[in-house]
Protein backbone atom coordinates (compact mmCIF):
# COMPACT_ATOMS: atom_id res chain seq x y z
CA UNK A 1 0.00 0.00 0.00
CA UNK A 2 1.38 3.41 -0.97
CA UNK A 3 1.40 5.73 2.03
CA UNK A 4 0.51 9.41 1.72
CA UNK A 5 2.15 11.84 4.12
CA UNK A 6 -0.16 13.77 6.45
CA UNK A 7 -0.25 17.54 6.12
CA UNK A 8 0.55 17.82 9.85
CA UNK A 9 3.79 15.88 9.44
CA UNK A 10 4.72 17.99 6.43
CA UNK A 11 4.04 21.15 8.43
CA UNK A 12 6.26 19.98 11.30
CA UNK A 13 9.12 19.36 8.88
CA UNK A 14 8.67 22.76 7.23
CA UNK A 15 8.69 24.51 10.61
CA UNK A 16 12.17 23.10 11.21
CA UNK A 17 13.47 23.96 7.73
CA UNK A 18 12.26 27.57 7.69
CA UNK A 19 14.04 28.18 11.02
CA UNK A 20 17.28 26.91 9.49
CA UNK A 21 16.89 29.39 6.62
CA UNK A 22 15.95 32.26 8.93
CA UNK A 23 18.94 31.62 11.22
CA UNK A 24 21.51 30.96 8.49
CA UNK A 25 24.93 32.60 8.68
CA UNK A 26 25.66 32.32 4.95
CA UNK A 27 23.89 31.41 1.73
CA UNK A 28 22.12 28.05 1.82
CA UNK A 29 22.10 25.19 -0.68
CA UNK A 30 20.48 21.80 -0.99
CA UNK A 31 22.29 19.08 0.91
CA UNK A 32 22.62 16.13 -1.43
CA UNK A 33 25.47 13.83 -2.42
CA UNK A 34 26.86 15.06 -5.73
CA UNK A 35 26.55 11.57 -7.21
CA UNK A 36 22.75 11.91 -6.99
CA UNK A 37 22.63 15.06 -9.09
CA UNK A 38 21.00 15.03 -12.53
CA UNK A 39 23.17 17.93 -13.64
CA UNK A 40 26.47 17.17 -15.36
CA UNK A 41 28.79 19.45 -13.39
CA UNK A 42 30.06 19.05 -9.87
CA UNK A 43 28.74 21.44 -7.20
CA UNK A 44 31.73 23.56 -6.32
CA UNK A 45 29.47 26.50 -5.40
CA UNK A 46 28.24 24.61 -2.33
CA UNK A 47 31.63 24.75 -0.62
CA UNK A 48 30.84 28.12 0.97
CA UNK A 49 27.15 27.42 1.63
CA UNK A 50 25.21 26.04 4.56
CA UNK A 51 23.58 22.88 3.28
CA UNK A 52 20.00 22.03 4.23
CA UNK A 53 18.68 18.50 3.93
CA UNK A 54 15.29 18.19 2.20
CA UNK A 55 15.53 14.46 1.50
CA UNK A 56 12.62 13.74 3.87
CA UNK A 57 10.31 15.88 1.70
CA UNK A 58 9.75 12.96 -0.66
CA UNK A 59 6.07 12.04 -0.50
CA UNK A 60 2.67 12.76 -1.99
CA UNK A 61 0.37 14.51 0.50
CA UNK A 62 -2.92 14.12 -1.32
CA UNK A 63 -4.60 13.34 -4.64
CA UNK A 64 -7.87 15.03 -5.58
CA UNK A 65 -9.62 12.83 -8.19
CA UNK A 66 -12.30 15.43 -8.96
CA UNK A 67 -9.91 18.32 -9.48
CA UNK A 68 -7.31 15.97 -11.04
CA UNK A 69 -4.51 17.44 -8.94
CA UNK A 70 -1.92 16.21 -6.46
CA UNK A 71 0.02 17.87 -3.63
CA UNK A 72 3.60 16.64 -3.86
CA UNK A 73 6.86 17.32 -2.07
CA UNK A 74 9.97 18.37 -4.02
CA UNK A 75 12.24 15.41 -3.32
CA UNK A 76 9.87 12.72 -4.56
CA UNK A 77 11.22 11.05 -7.68
CA UNK A 78 9.24 10.69 -10.88
CA UNK A 79 9.24 6.93 -10.39
CA UNK A 80 7.64 7.18 -6.94
CA UNK A 81 5.28 9.95 -8.03
CA UNK A 82 3.90 7.97 -10.96
CA UNK A 83 3.61 4.79 -8.89
CA UNK A 84 1.43 6.73 -6.47
CA UNK A 85 -0.74 8.55 -9.00
CA UNK A 86 -1.28 5.43 -11.11
CA UNK A 87 -2.75 3.68 -8.07
CA UNK A 88 -5.48 6.33 -8.25
CA UNK A 89 -5.83 6.06 -12.03
CA UNK A 90 -3.95 9.25 -12.91
CA UNK A 91 -0.64 10.30 -14.39
CA UNK A 92 1.10 13.73 -14.40
CA UNK A 93 0.70 15.66 -17.65
CA UNK A 94 4.47 15.74 -18.22
CA UNK A 95 6.77 13.03 -16.82
CA UNK A 96 10.53 13.51 -17.37
CA UNK A 97 12.14 10.36 -18.74
CA UNK A 98 14.57 9.43 -15.95
CA UNK A 99 13.24 7.69 -12.84
CA UNK A 100 15.43 9.61 -10.39
CA UNK A 101 14.51 13.12 -11.54
CA UNK A 102 12.65 14.81 -8.70
CA UNK A 103 9.67 17.13 -8.74
CA UNK A 104 11.86 19.92 -7.39
CA UNK A 105 14.51 19.29 -10.02
CA UNK A 106 11.90 19.34 -12.79
CA UNK A 107 10.56 22.71 -11.60
CA UNK A 108 13.74 24.45 -10.48
CA UNK A 109 15.66 23.11 -13.47
CA UNK A 110 13.73 22.38 -16.64
CA UNK A 111 11.94 19.22 -17.73
CA UNK A 112 10.23 18.29 -20.96
CA UNK A 113 8.92 15.09 -22.45
CA UNK A 114 6.95 13.68 -25.36
CA UNK A 115 3.73 15.26 -24.03
CA UNK A 116 5.32 18.73 -24.10
CA UNK A 117 3.76 19.51 -27.50
CA UNK A 118 0.47 19.75 -25.55
CA UNK A 119 1.46 20.82 -22.06
CA UNK A 120 4.86 22.52 -22.20
CA UNK A 121 7.34 21.79 -19.45
CA UNK A 122 6.65 20.16 -16.09
CA UNK A 123 6.47 23.66 -14.59
CA UNK A 124 3.49 24.46 -16.85
CA UNK A 125 1.56 21.67 -15.11
CA UNK A 126 1.99 23.28 -11.68
CA UNK A 127 -0.83 25.29 -10.11
CA UNK A 128 0.71 26.44 -6.83
CA UNK A 129 3.97 26.32 -4.89
CA UNK A 130 4.81 26.45 -1.22
CA UNK A 131 8.14 28.25 -0.85
CA UNK A 132 10.54 29.40 1.84
CA UNK A 133 11.91 32.87 1.15
CA UNK A 134 15.37 34.09 2.03
CA UNK A 135 14.19 35.53 5.35
CA UNK A 136 12.64 32.20 6.37
CA UNK A 137 9.06 33.20 5.61
CA UNK A 138 6.83 30.41 4.25
CA UNK A 139 4.57 31.63 1.43
CA UNK A 140 2.33 30.32 -1.32
CA UNK A 141 2.74 31.42 -4.92
CA UNK A 142 0.35 30.88 -7.82
CA UNK A 143 -0.76 32.66 -11.00
CA UNK A 144 -3.11 34.70 -8.79
CA UNK A 145 -0.89 35.23 -5.72
CA UNK A 146 2.73 36.40 -5.99
CA UNK A 147 2.64 35.57 -9.69
CA UNK A 148 6.09 37.06 -10.31
CA UNK A 149 7.55 34.63 -7.79
CA UNK A 150 5.49 31.74 -9.17
CA UNK A 151 6.80 32.32 -12.69
CA UNK A 152 10.31 33.26 -11.58
CA UNK A 153 10.85 29.93 -9.82
CA UNK A 154 10.87 27.99 -13.09
CA UNK A 155 14.46 27.17 -14.12
CA UNK A 156 15.85 29.29 -11.27
CA UNK A 157 17.85 26.35 -9.84
CA UNK A 158 16.90 27.27 -6.28
CA UNK A 159 18.38 30.75 -6.53
CA UNK A 160 15.15 32.64 -5.76
CA UNK A 161 13.39 30.57 -3.07
CA UNK A 162 13.31 27.08 -1.59
CA UNK A 163 10.52 24.83 -2.89
CA UNK A 164 8.76 22.70 -0.25
CA UNK A 165 5.47 21.70 -1.92
CA UNK A 166 3.80 21.83 -5.34
CA UNK A 167 0.25 21.34 -6.54
CA UNK A 168 0.41 19.65 -9.94
CA UNK A 169 -2.14 18.77 -12.59
CA UNK A 170 -2.93 15.16 -13.47
CA UNK A 171 -4.82 13.43 -16.27
CA UNK A 172 -6.66 10.14 -16.37
CA UNK A 173 -4.36 7.26 -17.21
CA UNK A 174 -4.78 4.06 -19.15
CA UNK A 175 -2.80 0.88 -18.74
CA UNK A 176 -0.58 1.20 -21.81
CA UNK A 177 0.65 3.35 -24.67
CA UNK A 178 0.19 2.35 -28.32
CA UNK A 179 3.24 3.49 -30.29
CA UNK A 180 3.33 4.04 -34.03
CA UNK A 181 6.71 4.37 -35.74
CA UNK A 182 6.76 6.62 -38.81
CA UNK A 183 9.98 6.48 -40.84
CA UNK A 184 11.76 9.35 -42.63
CA UNK A 185 14.75 9.44 -44.95
CA UNK A 186 15.97 12.91 -43.98
CA UNK A 187 15.89 15.20 -40.95
CA UNK A 188 13.93 18.02 -42.56
CA UNK A 189 10.96 15.78 -43.40
CA UNK A 190 10.96 14.51 -39.81
CA UNK A 191 11.13 18.05 -38.44
CA UNK A 192 8.27 19.20 -40.67
CA UNK A 193 6.17 16.35 -39.29
CA UNK A 194 7.03 17.25 -35.69
CA UNK A 195 6.13 20.90 -36.23
CA UNK A 196 2.53 20.04 -37.09
CA UNK A 197 -0.25 19.82 -34.47
CA UNK A 198 -0.60 16.31 -33.05
CA UNK A 199 -3.77 14.88 -31.50
CA UNK A 200 -1.99 12.04 -29.70
CA UNK A 201 -0.82 12.35 -26.11
CA UNK A 202 2.84 11.71 -26.93
CA UNK A 203 5.18 12.45 -29.82
CA UNK A 204 8.95 12.67 -30.30
CA UNK A 205 11.51 12.07 -33.03
CA UNK A 206 14.96 10.56 -33.35
CA UNK A 207 17.36 11.02 -36.24
CA UNK A 208 19.22 7.71 -36.14
CA UNK A 209 21.65 8.57 -38.92
CA UNK A 210 21.92 11.04 -41.78
CA UNK A 211 19.29 9.21 -43.86
CA UNK A 212 17.22 7.43 -41.24
CA UNK A 213 14.82 9.07 -38.83
CA UNK A 214 11.72 8.04 -36.93
CA UNK A 215 8.78 9.81 -35.35
CA UNK A 216 7.23 7.95 -32.41
CA UNK A 217 3.56 8.76 -31.88
CA UNK A 218 1.97 7.48 -28.67
CA UNK A 219 -1.64 7.33 -27.54
CA UNK A 220 -3.02 6.02 -24.27
CA UNK A 221 -4.78 2.68 -24.60
CA UNK A 222 -6.03 -0.29 -22.61
CA UNK A 223 -4.75 -2.75 -25.23
CA UNK A 224 -2.70 -5.72 -24.06
CA UNK A 225 1.05 -4.90 -24.13
CA UNK A 226 3.16 -6.53 -26.83
CA UNK A 227 6.47 -5.48 -25.31
CA UNK A 228 7.77 -4.75 -21.80
CA UNK A 229 10.85 -2.94 -20.54
CA UNK A 230 10.53 -3.48 -16.80
CA UNK A 231 13.34 -5.99 -16.39
CA UNK A 232 17.09 -5.44 -16.33
CA UNK A 233 17.47 -7.81 -19.28
CA UNK A 234 14.80 -6.07 -21.36
CA UNK A 235 16.04 -4.67 -24.70
CA UNK A 236 16.94 -1.00 -24.60
CA UNK A 237 14.27 1.22 -26.11
CA UNK A 238 16.73 2.61 -28.65
CA UNK A 239 17.04 -0.87 -30.16
CA UNK A 240 13.32 -0.87 -30.99
CA UNK A 241 13.79 2.29 -33.04
CA UNK A 242 16.76 0.96 -35.00
CA UNK A 243 14.67 -1.97 -36.27
CA UNK A 244 13.16 -0.38 -39.40
CA UNK A 245 10.77 -3.27 -39.93
CA UNK A 246 8.95 -2.38 -36.71
CA UNK A 247 5.71 -0.47 -37.29
CA UNK A 248 4.18 -0.34 -33.80
CA UNK A 249 4.37 -1.44 -30.17
CA UNK A 250 2.06 -1.50 -27.18
CA UNK A 251 3.98 -0.79 -23.97
CA UNK A 252 2.75 -0.59 -20.36
CA UNK A 253 2.37 3.06 -19.39
CA UNK A 254 4.95 2.97 -16.59
CA UNK A 255 7.47 1.35 -18.96
CA UNK A 256 6.79 3.99 -21.60
CA UNK A 257 7.24 6.91 -19.21
CA UNK A 258 10.76 5.73 -18.36
CA UNK A 259 11.64 4.10 -21.69
CA UNK A 260 14.84 6.13 -21.97
CA UNK A 261 16.01 5.50 -18.40
CA UNK A 262 17.95 2.29 -19.00
CA UNK A 263 21.11 3.25 -20.91
CA UNK A 264 20.29 6.98 -20.48
CA UNK A 265 18.97 7.20 -24.05
CA UNK A 266 21.94 5.50 -25.78
CA UNK A 267 24.84 6.81 -23.71
CA UNK A 268 25.59 3.46 -22.04
CA UNK A 269 26.97 2.31 -25.40
CA UNK A 270 30.15 4.18 -24.51
CA UNK A 271 30.80 1.65 -21.76
CA UNK A 272 30.31 -1.33 -24.06
CA UNK A 273 31.41 -0.38 -27.55
CA UNK A 274 35.01 -0.91 -28.64
CA UNK A 275 34.56 1.38 -31.68
CA UNK A 276 33.16 4.12 -29.49
CA UNK A 277 35.88 3.70 -26.89
CA UNK A 278 38.39 3.94 -29.72
CA UNK A 279 36.67 7.09 -31.00
CA UNK A 280 36.80 8.56 -27.50
CA UNK A 281 40.54 7.98 -27.22
CA UNK A 282 41.22 9.26 -30.72
CA UNK A 283 39.37 12.49 -30.15
CA UNK A 284 41.11 13.15 -26.89
CA UNK A 285 43.91 15.66 -27.46
CA UNK A 286 46.75 13.18 -27.12
CA UNK A 287 49.86 13.89 -29.22
CA UNK A 288 50.56 10.17 -29.62
CA UNK A 289 47.37 9.69 -31.68
CA UNK A 290 48.10 10.35 -35.40
CA UNK A 291 45.55 12.36 -37.41
CA UNK A 292 44.99 9.38 -39.76
CA UNK A 293 43.89 7.30 -36.79
CA UNK A 294 41.52 10.06 -35.64
CA UNK A 295 39.89 10.16 -39.07
CA UNK A 296 39.57 6.38 -39.15
CA UNK A 297 37.91 6.39 -35.73
CA UNK A 298 35.31 8.87 -36.96
CA UNK A 299 34.18 6.40 -39.63
CA UNK A 300 33.43 3.59 -37.19
CA UNK A 301 29.83 2.60 -36.57
CA UNK A 302 28.79 2.38 -32.91
CA UNK A 303 27.81 -1.04 -31.64
CA UNK A 304 24.17 -1.74 -31.00
CA UNK A 305 22.89 -2.65 -27.58
CA UNK A 306 24.30 -5.71 -25.80
CA UNK A 307 23.01 -9.26 -26.03
CA UNK A 308 20.24 -10.69 -23.85
CA UNK A 309 22.83 -12.68 -21.89
CA UNK A 310 24.88 -9.58 -21.16
CA UNK A 311 21.75 -7.64 -20.19
CA UNK A 312 20.67 -10.46 -17.91
CA UNK A 313 23.99 -10.42 -16.09
CA UNK A 314 24.75 -6.71 -16.04
CA UNK A 315 21.64 -4.84 -17.18
CA UNK A 316 20.90 -3.64 -13.65
CA UNK A 317 24.01 -1.44 -13.82
CA UNK A 318 22.71 0.69 -16.71
CA UNK A 319 19.91 2.71 -15.12
CA UNK A 320 20.25 6.48 -15.54
CA UNK A 321 20.79 6.80 -11.77
CA UNK A 322 23.79 4.46 -11.85
CA UNK A 323 25.17 6.10 -14.98
CA UNK A 324 24.92 9.54 -13.35
CA UNK A 325 26.68 8.04 -10.34
CA UNK A 326 29.47 6.89 -12.64
CA UNK A 327 29.58 10.28 -14.38
CA UNK A 328 30.05 12.11 -11.08
CA UNK A 329 32.83 9.70 -10.15
CA UNK A 330 34.85 10.99 -13.12
CA UNK A 331 36.67 14.34 -12.75
CA UNK A 332 34.60 17.04 -14.49
CA UNK A 333 37.58 18.43 -16.35
CA UNK A 334 38.10 15.02 -17.96
CA UNK A 335 34.49 14.25 -18.89
CA UNK A 336 33.80 17.69 -20.34
CA UNK A 337 36.73 17.31 -22.73
CA UNK A 338 35.23 14.16 -24.25
CA UNK A 339 31.43 14.23 -24.12
CA UNK A 340 29.01 16.68 -25.71
CA UNK A 341 25.67 16.42 -23.88
CA UNK A 342 23.34 19.33 -24.60
CA UNK A 343 19.66 20.12 -25.14
CA UNK A 344 19.00 23.11 -27.38
CA UNK A 345 15.49 24.64 -27.28
CA UNK A 346 15.18 26.04 -30.79
CA UNK A 347 12.36 28.21 -32.19
CA UNK A 348 10.39 26.19 -34.73
CA UNK A 349 11.22 28.62 -37.53
CA UNK A 350 14.97 28.12 -36.95
CA UNK A 351 15.20 24.43 -36.11
CA UNK A 352 16.18 23.17 -39.58
CA UNK A 353 19.02 25.67 -39.74
CA UNK A 354 20.21 24.89 -36.19
CA UNK A 355 20.03 21.13 -36.76
CA UNK A 356 22.11 21.38 -39.95
CA UNK A 357 24.74 23.56 -38.33
CA UNK A 358 24.98 21.76 -34.98
CA UNK A 359 24.91 18.23 -36.35
CA UNK A 360 27.60 19.11 -38.87
CA UNK A 361 29.69 20.79 -36.16
CA UNK A 362 29.51 17.82 -33.79
CA UNK A 363 29.00 14.84 -36.11
CA UNK A 364 26.80 13.27 -33.44
CA UNK A 365 24.08 10.71 -34.16
CA UNK A 366 21.49 9.86 -32.95
CA UNK A 367 19.82 13.26 -32.49
CA UNK A 368 16.73 13.66 -30.31
CA UNK A 369 13.80 15.94 -31.25
CA UNK A 370 10.91 17.00 -29.04
CA UNK A 371 8.24 19.63 -29.72
CA UNK A 372 7.67 21.96 -26.75
CA UNK A 373 4.70 24.28 -26.35
CA UNK A 374 5.99 27.72 -25.43
CA UNK A 375 5.48 29.05 -21.90
CA UNK A 376 2.02 30.55 -21.49
CA UNK A 377 3.25 32.69 -18.58
CA UNK A 378 6.34 34.88 -18.04
CA UNK A 379 8.76 32.15 -16.92
CA UNK A 380 11.58 34.42 -18.00
CA UNK A 381 14.42 32.13 -16.88
CA UNK A 382 13.05 29.06 -18.63
CA UNK A 383 14.37 27.83 -21.99
CA UNK A 384 10.80 27.65 -23.36
CA UNK A 385 10.11 31.34 -22.70
CA UNK A 386 9.64 32.96 -26.09
CA UNK A 387 7.28 33.99 -28.85
CA UNK A 388 6.81 30.62 -30.56
CA UNK A 389 6.87 26.92 -29.84
CA UNK A 390 10.24 25.20 -29.74
CA UNK A 391 11.77 21.94 -30.85
CA UNK A 392 14.45 20.62 -28.55
CA UNK A 393 17.50 19.36 -30.41
CA UNK A 394 19.22 16.88 -28.10
CA UNK A 395 22.82 15.97 -28.90
CA UNK A 396 24.35 13.33 -26.63
CA UNK A 397 27.64 11.72 -27.55
CA UNK A 398 31.31 12.15 -28.42
CA UNK A 399 31.77 14.80 -31.12
CA UNK A 400 33.78 13.86 -34.18
CA UNK A 401 35.33 17.30 -34.33
CA UNK A 402 38.91 17.52 -33.09
CA UNK A 403 38.15 20.93 -31.54
CA UNK A 404 38.08 21.09 -27.72
CA UNK A 405 34.55 20.31 -26.59
CA UNK A 406 34.23 23.38 -24.29
CA UNK A 407 35.28 25.67 -27.15
CA UNK A 408 32.80 24.03 -29.54
CA UNK A 409 30.01 24.18 -26.95
CA UNK A 410 30.61 27.87 -26.20
CA UNK A 411 30.37 28.70 -29.91
CA UNK A 412 27.13 26.75 -30.42
CA UNK A 413 25.58 28.21 -27.25
CA UNK A 414 25.86 31.71 -28.68
CA UNK A 415 24.66 30.64 -32.14
CA UNK A 416 21.54 29.27 -30.48
CA UNK A 417 20.98 32.55 -28.63
CA UNK A 418 21.33 34.46 -31.92
CA UNK A 419 18.59 32.21 -33.34
CA UNK A 420 16.27 33.06 -30.44
CA UNK A 421 16.76 29.85 -28.47
CA UNK A 422 18.17 28.75 -25.14
CA UNK A 423 19.77 25.59 -23.86
CA UNK A 424 18.92 23.54 -20.78
CA UNK A 425 21.22 24.56 -17.96
CA UNK A 426 21.75 21.10 -16.45
CA UNK A 427 24.59 20.71 -18.96
CA UNK A 428 28.10 22.14 -19.07
CA UNK A 429 27.76 25.88 -19.63
CA UNK A 430 30.36 28.33 -20.91
CA UNK A 431 28.68 31.76 -21.07
CA UNK A 432 30.61 34.70 -19.70
CA UNK A 433 28.88 36.49 -16.84
CA UNK A 434 28.05 39.39 -19.17
CA UNK A 435 26.57 37.09 -21.83
CA UNK A 436 24.52 35.27 -19.22
CA UNK A 437 23.17 38.52 -17.76
CA UNK A 438 21.96 39.63 -21.19
CA UNK A 439 20.36 36.30 -22.08
CA UNK A 440 18.54 35.85 -18.78
CA UNK A 441 17.32 39.42 -18.16
CA UNK A 442 19.62 40.17 -15.25
CA UNK A 443 17.80 43.35 -14.25
CA UNK A 444 14.51 41.49 -13.84
CA UNK A 445 16.23 38.58 -12.09
CA UNK A 446 18.02 40.80 -9.58
CA UNK A 447 14.81 42.71 -8.83
CA UNK A 448 13.02 39.43 -8.10
CA UNK A 449 15.82 38.27 -5.79
CA UNK A 450 15.79 41.58 -3.95
CA UNK A 451 12.01 41.57 -3.52
CA UNK A 452 11.97 38.08 -2.00
CA UNK A 453 15.13 38.37 0.16
CA UNK A 454 17.15 35.97 -1.96
CA UNK A 455 20.32 38.01 -2.40
CA UNK A 456 22.20 36.77 0.67
CA UNK A 457 20.20 33.59 1.19
CA UNK A 458 20.60 31.68 -2.08
CA UNK A 459 23.54 31.27 -4.46
CA UNK A 460 22.97 33.27 -7.71
CA UNK A 461 21.97 31.35 -10.82
CA UNK A 462 25.13 32.15 -12.77
CA UNK A 463 27.36 30.87 -9.98
CA UNK A 464 25.44 27.60 -9.99
CA UNK A 465 25.38 26.89 -13.71
CA UNK A 466 28.90 28.20 -14.37
CA UNK A 467 30.02 26.41 -11.18
CA UNK A 468 31.94 29.31 -9.65
CA UNK A 469 32.42 30.00 -5.95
Amino acid sequence: MIELKSENKHRQQIDHIHKLVANRKSAVALKRPGILSNTLRDEKYKQKSEQIDLSHLNKVLSIDPEAETALVEPRITMQELTKTTLRYGFVPLVVPEFTSITVGGAIMGSALESSSHRYGQFSDCCLEYELILGDGTVVKASPEEKSDLFNGISASFGSVAMLTLAKIRLMKAKSAVHLTYKRFSDAHSLLEFLKKPCDSEYIEGVMLSEKSGVAIIGRLTDEKPTFRMNRAWSPWYYDRLVDESRKSDVIPLQDYLFRWDRAAFWMARYLLSLPLMFQTLCHKDLPSIPEKMRKFAATLTPDRVPSALFRGLFGWTFSSKRLYHLWHSIPNNFAEQIFFIQDFYTPISKVDEIYDRFQKATGIFPVMFCHIKRANSPQFLSPHFGESDFINVGLYGVPLSSRPVPELTAELEMELVAAGGRKMLYAMTYYSEQEFAKIYDDERYKALRKKYYSEKAFVPLYNKVANVL
